[in-house]
């Protein structure tokens, strides 16, 4: 018993000394890959919509204008709040072999995945009443802020985190490819056998553990601060590549996205991690995962490669042009359905042809828009921009259609371009 307890006295005793040695620890240049927080001026607030919830009849009131119904006044309901985001760094994904105990009781050799990451609170938030109002202007701006322009009362502190691996494994027989996934998992013995491989003088948290962790605010500046943990994936198959890693929980941001039911479902934003590596089964553990994705020469097999990391495609976006001052606002934005082959989008080419495409007519329709009985499109830049007029409560009223790339676009010569990085990204989901 007193050696237990001596046992236990010296590894409390070696564990400030490693929190000590690890607060001192320099990395290589670019060996810790950091994410800095960017919170997108959509993520503060949702697009116009009908009041949820709320069944009203549209009436023709005799004393007061049919614009101050309840059933006009909740057409174009704008939702708002405050947004926090942390940062976060890793340091790659890697593999590692482990001895683990099969269902016969005798040990046997696995091969895992894990990814080595550090989150820091670094204050970052933005309080809705800090931004414009998003009816004056594009939806695209991207804010980074100082700490304290949210109360820090307001932020949580901890990091509730969830690891998706996942990526493409072609079958055999048939050579097509299947997408799999694997959620992150927390194995006795695995953080020891990770921090000899990292840093031995460092302490991981497991996933358990990082919810009970609470995040200290350090300014982004100080290079201070900040939590390791570690995300563990057992029983991948070796032969997985084009490898993404989601991880949730790094924000409060959402968006509110009506389902082909009409109701409204949340999506939250997620960071995504591009890896890739020529998958087999041999000496898995030696294997390079490379952080990004693979850039060919030939478009198709580049566009092929974009599908496979569900790289979003170019949106149709709407936008109200106002009369009076000409400023423009978002509406809706829906998928521009564009074609893996010719990078050609379906809804433009409706649109070119002076029709409204159904997505198009149910963006208007989910954002609390009915377009008038006259509406007309004229084409401004064929497969890119179109103007839409019609009349509405006996006025004018003009709505601006754009074809908007936010990750890759078509190319003069019919290639694909890459117009933002691709190693990482937001997406909502």
């Amino acid at each position: 018993m007193r050696i237990q307890h001596l046992t236990l006295a010296v590894c409390l005793a070696s564990s400030l000394v490693a929190s000590d040695l690890a607060a001192q620890r320099k990395l290589a240049p670019g060996a810790l890959k950091i994410i800095q927080p960017e919170i997108d001026l959509r993520d503060v607030h949702s697009l116009p919509m009908p009041l949820p919830g709320l069944e009203v009849e549209p009436y023709q009131p005799a004393t007061f204008p049919k614009t101050e119904t309840l059933f006009s006044t909740t057409r174009q309901v704008v939702f708002f709040r405050d947004v926090w985001q942390y940062e976060f760094g890793f340091l790659g994904l890697r593999q590692l072999k482990i001895e683990a105990t099969g269902p016969d009781g005798g040990d046997r050799v696995k091969n895992i995945w894990y990814l080595a990451y550090r989150v820091r609170n670094t204050g970052v938030a933005v309080s809705h009443d800090k931004v414009p109002d998003p009816r004056f202007g594009h939806v695209d701006h991207v804010i980074n802020t100082a700490p304290g322009e949210l109360d820090p009362n307001t932020l949580p502190g901890r990091f509730f985190p969830v690891f998706t691996l996942s990526g493409w494994v072609q079958d055999a027989a048939t050579g097509t490819y299947q997408l799999v996934e694997y959620k992150d998992r927390v194995l006795p013995g695995v953080k020891e056998l990770v921090a000899r491989e990292e840093d031995p003088d460092e302490t991981y948290l497991d996933t358990v553990q990082m919810v009970r962790q609470v995040l200290e605010r350090f300014p982004a500046d100080s290079g201070q601060g900040g939590t390791w943990g570690l995300a563990v994936w057992y029983n991948v198959d070796p032969a997985i590549d084009f490898v993404t890693v989601k991880v949730n929980g790094l924000t409060n941001a959402f968006r509110l996205e009506r389902n082909p039911d009409g109701e409204l479902d949340v999506i939250a934003k997620t960071l995504q991690l591009n890896f890739w590596r020529p998958g087999d089964r041999i000496d898995e553990d030696e294997d390079v995962v490379d952080y990004g994705i693979p850039l060919l020469d030939n478009s198709l097999d580049q566009s092929e490669i974009a599908r496979r990391y569900r790289l979003p495609g170019p949106v149709i976006r709407g936008l109200h042009i106002n009369p009076e001052n000409l400023r423009k606002s978002v509406v809706f934005e829906t998928d521009a359905e564009l074609s893996p082959r010719n990078f050609e989008s379906a809804v433009g080419a409706q649109l070119d042809a002076a029709q409204i495409a159904e997505n198009v007519l149910e963006g208007f329709t989910g954002a609390g828009v009915t377009l008038g009985g006259d509406a007309a499109i004229t084409t401004n830049i064929p497969g890119r921009s179109w103007t839409i007029k019609d009349t509405w409560e006996n006025a004018p009223r003009q709505f601006l259609i754009e074809l908007y790339p936010e990750f890759w676009e078509k190319t003069i010569d019919g290639g694909i371009r890459f117009i933002k990085r691709i190693d990482h990204l937001w997406v909502y989901e």
